[in-house]
């Protein structure tokens, strides 16, 4: 097979090369219409099919390729709207689409010369989504198009994101690409991989594709791709290489502009290799289907200028890097000193994800110098120094994790001294209760060859668990002590280190402890309204007041309203544990809570919080008008979701509402708006402005002010007709109209008692005979204490501004 697929592969190459130098020869009869076209192209297809020996897959594969078609198109149509789309499906034998795609460009500037455009891109490539979105130029000359192009990748699932730029070489006939790939995301924790890391690759590629010039519907293409990285998934996540390469040939055949079918062969390195059948529809915008679907199209197509919008030729999929992620590390004493013939014991430094199940030791450089491991066990590997020597001894070992992936391979070089002094350490009992208080004292004596004490020797100080006290430096005496103390059980294993000289105690044991545990449980607050949560914090500590780690809470029960929700059932380290509660509605609610010690179910404990009372929402009771002496002498009221919907510059409302707690503070997302207290004035015309109060229990209401209606100039002043529309010109608008004052006295009631108008007859801009123009003689006038409409008397009359 993979000999078959190498002869394909060089044939594929040659016909890469041969294409722009084949002569011409006839194409397709004209006059062949769509039903045989559409039967030629099955057949074609199936025949191909039926090349691989089973007649139940040929038919398969034929059924599917068209399934796709027409799926494609479906949308297709939706795409067409955006510019140049294309549509990539692969299929399986599931009828899945992964590994399909969308893109689409659409020019952002097209001259003759000059294309600026835009491209995007989304896609499934082995389980990732992936979008693109890119920005180019291509300049055109008669014969040639060269271009440039800059685009960004993201990989959402996975968080991953690259840039890439390049260059394009077209003509009749020919496209050359060439593209250059940057990773921008760091190293993270794959999905597809667990204990790896990924980000992208760095990589660049060369492309191109050529067509028959007398069969523009035949071409081929050809691929180079290099990326960089320790372990690059270029064919697949599961299959990964060390600076990878793969060589691409292709055929494709595009029986009508719209479609395209098409087999592509990758090689890589190692033979690693990869077969694709693809099937693209291409949708150009302002052409008509008919002319997409039409035979003879696809030589212009293929032209320079045919293809001038066709999309960026690179590889749109991110390409990954991974690596292993460092699980476990073991680190060793650079260098051992100890008497000779004595016992030296060290603690390792291990780091694991998963636990240490143990450190394998090679110990036989140790073992030919005399020397051997006495035990390497609880975290601690002690030592039988061999005789002395003046060549170190070198000692090595490597972690193992419960799942058995091991370390780094440690080292440590031992070197032996001639005996100089004594050290002696010993603790004054052998039982401890692990609770933190109960203490263990340990002596350490240090004397020299003679049996003399050893004054003021710096002593250093090693343990496997618990915390330990102790002097740094012997007395008068050569006397030093260390008191340990310890909340977990196990033996203690306590090494002092005087002058590269060691000694270990590990008849120490810490015996696990009843513990007796006390708890308490506090609210964020004790007064919320419905609906709205808070926190409640668990504390847990023991009979001295320390906190208790991983104490569990078996039970919650709230008397009364609301309800308790709690994404963690164990106290932390400093013995604490948050939950929410959630008003449910208006009461009263007290939260009560059971916890066990850690790792004893039956010593059980019970808290309660104080009372939790749960208050009525903030509400907007009404929205009234404001007139001159801030009271509301029309007793109008205005939607409590909008306020008022018709208004002018200085017209005032309040806002009334109920279940404060103190005082509403008013608030908006607008300068057009001004706040004092309850009352708020309009300064300018607020097309729409949110509104929010808040009460000082935190509590807030609003809503959502729309004018639609507004006076650039309330009736502040009198003038002619002519006068009056010359000033409402200046501010863009005309004198109000008899619909526009209708609408205002209809929503405020009579406008003279409020800031801004006048108590006159109002002129309007609609004529009073509608035979004639609007004059001051010939226009309505409207006195707003009785809604009264009449005919203008009077030349100079107040007016108003707008209000349509």
């Amino acid at each position: 097979m993979k000999g078959n697929k190498k002869h394909i592969s060089y044939l594929l190459v040659v016909t890469q090369l041969a294409l722009p130098v084949f002569p011409a020869y006839a194409g397709s009869d004209n006059n062949h219409n769509n039903n045989e076209q559409t039967i030629a192209q099955i057949s074609s297809q199936f025949g191909s099919a039926m090349s691989a020996g089973n007649a139940n897959e040929a038919a398969k594969s034929v059924l599917l390729n068209q399934a796709s078609g027409v799926a494609s198109e479906n949308v297709e149509s939706w795409l067409h709207q955006f510019g140049t789309a294309q549509i990539s499906l692969q299929t399986d034998s599931d009828f899945s689409l992964k590994n399909s795609s969308a893109d689409v460009l659409f020019p952002l500037y097209n001259s003759t010369e000059n294309v600026l455009f835009a491209q995007l891109g989304v896609r499934d490539n082995d389980g990732r989504f992936t979008s693109n979105i890119g920005l180019g130029h291509r300049y055109f000359t008669a014969s040639w198009m060269v271009g440039y192009n800059a685009f960004y990748d993201a990989s959402w699932n996975n968080t991953n994101q690259r840039y890439g730029v390049g260059i394009e070489a077209w003509r009749d006939y020919l496209k050359l690409s060439a593209n250059f790939y940057r990773g921008m995301s760091g190293w993270h924790q794959s999905r597809q991989h667990q204990d790896y890391d990924e980000r992208p690759a760095d990589g660049w590629d060369i492309r191109s594709e050529t067509y028959l010039s007398a069969y523009p519907q035949l071409g081929a293409k050809f691929a180079y791709e290099q990326y960089y990285g320790d372990s690059v998934a270029l064919f697949s996540h599961d299959d990964k290489q060390k600076n990878p390469h793969t060589f691409t040939v292709g055929v494709n055949y595009t029986p009508v502009p719209l479609i395209t079918a098409g087999v592509d062969i990758k090689n890589g390195k190692n033979g690693v290799n990869n077969t694709q059948f693809n099937l693209e529809l291409n949708y150009r915008l302002g052409e008509t289907l008919t002319k997409q679907l039409d035979l003879q199209a696809v030589s212009i197509q293929r032209s320079l200028m045919g293809s001038r919008l066709d999309l960026v030729n690179r590889n749109n999929n991110i390409v990954m890097d991974y690596r292993k992620q460092e699980l476990i590390t073991l680190a060793f004493p650079t260098h051992i000193r100890g008497d000779e013939n004595t016992q030296y014991t060290f603690i390792p430094r291990v780091k694991s994800k998963y636990g240490v199940e143990r450190i394998e030791l090679n110990d036989t450089a140790l073992v030919r110098m005399g020397g051997k491991v006495v035990s390497n066990q609880q975290g601690a590997i002690t030592l039988q120094l061999p005789p002395h020597t003046e060549i170190p001894v070198q000692l090595s070992g490597v972690a193992v994790d419960r799942h058995g992936n091991k370390s780094n391979l440690a080292n440590v070089l031992i070197t032996t001294l001639a005996t100089q002094n004594k050290l002696a350490l010993i603790a004054n009992r052998n039982q401890v209760n692990a609770d933190g208080q109960e203490r263990v004292v340990y002596t350490l004596s240090v004397t020299d060859s003679q049996g003399k004490a050893v004054a003021n020797a710096d002593i250093t100080w090693n343990h496997n668990l618990g915390e330990i006290q102790a002097d740094g430096t012997t007395d008068d005496k050569g006397m030093a002590t260390a008191t340990l103390t310890s909340r977990e059980a196990g033996q203690a294993i306590v090494v002092a280190k005087v002058n590269e000289q060691s000694v270990t105690n590990n008849t120490v044991t810490f015996t696990e402890f009843k513990m007796v545990i006390k708890s308490s449980i506090t609210p964020e607050r004790n007064q919320l309204t419905p609906n709205e949560k808070i926190q409640l914090t668990v504390q847990v500590n023991d009979a001295q007041g320390h906190p208790v780690s991983h104490a569990k809470v078996t039970h919650w029960q709230v008397k009364g309203v609301g309800m308790v929700n709690s994404q963690s059932v164990y106290t932390d380290n400093n013995g604490e544990l948050n939950a929410n509660y959630t008003a449910t509605e208006s009461g009263v609610a007290v939260v009560s809570v059971d916890i066990t010690a850690p790792d004893d179910e039956a010593n059980i404990v019970k808290a309660s919080t104080s009372e939790i009372v749960v208050m009525k929402p903030l509400a907007i009771e009404s929205i009234e008008a404001v007139d001159k002496n801030g009271g509301n002498e029309n007793n109008i009221s205005f939607s409590k979701s909008t306020g008022p919907t018709v208004a002018w510059k200085g017209a005032k409302f309040k806002v009334n509402v109920t279940n404060a707690v103190g005082n509403v503070t008013w608030t908006s997302d607008s300068n057009a708006l001004s706040f004092a207290g309850d009352i708020i004035t309009i300064n300018n015309h607020p097309y729409t402005v949110l509104v929010i109060g808040k009460d000082t229990a935190g509590q807030t209401v609003a809503f959502t002010m729309n004018v639609r209606r507004w006076f650039m100039q309330s009736g502040i002043t009198s003038d002619s007709y002519g006068g009056a529309q010359k000033n409402c010109e200046a501010l863009g608008t005309n004198v109000s109209s008899k619909g526009a004052i209708n609408n205002l006295f209809n929503q405020w009631g009579n406008f003279y008692v409020y800031d801004g108008w006048m108590r006159e007859f109002y002129r309007t801009s609609t004529a009073y005979d509608l035979s004639k123009p609007v004059s001051d003689n010939n226009n309505w006038v409207f006195w707003a204490e009785n809604g009264l409409w009449t005919k203008n008397a009077w030349s100079r009359l107040p007016y108003a501004c707008g209000g349509e």
